[in-house]
């Protein structure tokens, strides 16, 4: 917040806060602070132009403060938890405000649903990445799940990608209240920066890890490493190379070297980084996730071991015994 706060000018800063119910300590207790200190810069009366909540239509803390406040408000829909919400108002409000275009987000999330969903079983490759990960869990005991893109721009999908996997999967109860305990671990890697981090741990280490790499075939911009230093062989022999040549040899190479070693791994390939790309990529890992919640017979939907946490940070901030 220092860091945030040294960087903007509050006068021309916006504030969206986003919380369905407005009972969530970390984004509220932010928002609380941000705004005080915006009224002590612009006003009471005219700080609630420069505040968006997005939260629940009808109730809710936020919804109450929202209303008696005046701020102008998205809706959270009311069957879709946090991590499903990506392309609703909650992630598409700040991504139209970075100046992406929406329109291409959803229509790449539309074409992948609409491809998952008439593409036959045999060439489904929703159904054969759940279904290759399931057998991997349920029959070789591979319960780590591994994102690697091999695109810088990128970094921040393995993250979002780790609490979907992982806040869908990991699960107590069956559907039917049978006690399973099952989930995978999901990691967030970046190629190649983690091929000298993690390579050596997924190459020589458990037979535990399904791995799967992301290569963007026609990155945005692409540029020549210089012939330099022809007398020396250490950097000689990749001079004349461009960039995205040499992250695709490193995917390839690591990929390979993985399977020498016994350890199953796949690729995704994406035409581009565009909104459409961008959005038929979360749409797939989210009918992904649905999958195999299908196929261990749990709901993805729901996060019940996420609330005794929070009962105990609420007591602990109210002096209270756990």
């Amino acid at each position: 917040i220092a860091d945030l706060l040294a960087e903007v000018d509050l006068k021309r800063t916006a504030i969206n806060i986003v919380s369905k119910s407005g009972d969530t300590i970390e984004p509220m207790s932010a928002f609380l602070f941000l705004r005080d200190r915006l009224i002590k810069k612009v006003g009471r009366q005219k700080h609630a132009v420069q505040v968006i909540a997005t939260t629940d239509s009808r109730r809710g803390t936020l919804r109450t403060i929202a209303d008696r406040e005046g701020y102008r408000t998205l809706p959270v829909p009311d069957d879709i938890g946090g991590r499903w919400s990506a392309l609703t108002p909650v992630g598409l409000f700040p991504v139209a405000s970075a100046g992406v275009t929406v329109t291409g987000l959803l229509s790449g999330a539309k074409q992948s649903r609409d491809q998952f969903l008439s593409t036959p079983v045999s060439k489904n490759e929703v159904l054969k990445f759940a279904g290759l990960h399931y057998l991997a869990y349920t029959k070789q005991k591979r319960n780590i799940t591994v994102l690697m893109p091999y695109a810088a721009r990128l970094d921040m999908f393995g993250p979002w990608f780790r609490q979907l996997w992982a806040e869908s999967l990991g699960k107590r109860q069956s559907r039917v209240g049978q006690v399973v305990n099952v989930g995978l671990t999901p990691v967030a890697a970046l190629g190649a920066t983690d091929q000298h981090s993690q390579i050596q741990l997924y190459n020589h280490g458990p037979a535990d890890k399904l791995i799967t790499f992301i290569e963007v075939r026609n990155p945005r911009s692409d540029y020549v490493i210089p012939k330099s230093f022809s007398d020396l062989p250490g950097v000689s022999y990749f001079g004349g190379q461009s960039f995205s040549q040499l992250l695709h040899v490193e995917r390839e190479a690591t990929a390979h070297a993985l399977m020498k070693n016994g350890k199953p791994n796949g690729t995704i390939f994406i035409p581009e980084i565009s909104p459409e790309t961008i959005g038929g990529l979360m749409m797939f890992f989210m009918l992904a996730t649905s999958v195999m919640g299908e196929l261990l017979d749990i709901n993805v939907y729901d996060q019940p071991g996420v609330e005794g946490g929070k009962q105990a940070i609420l007591a602990l901030l109210k002096k209270e015994s756990l």
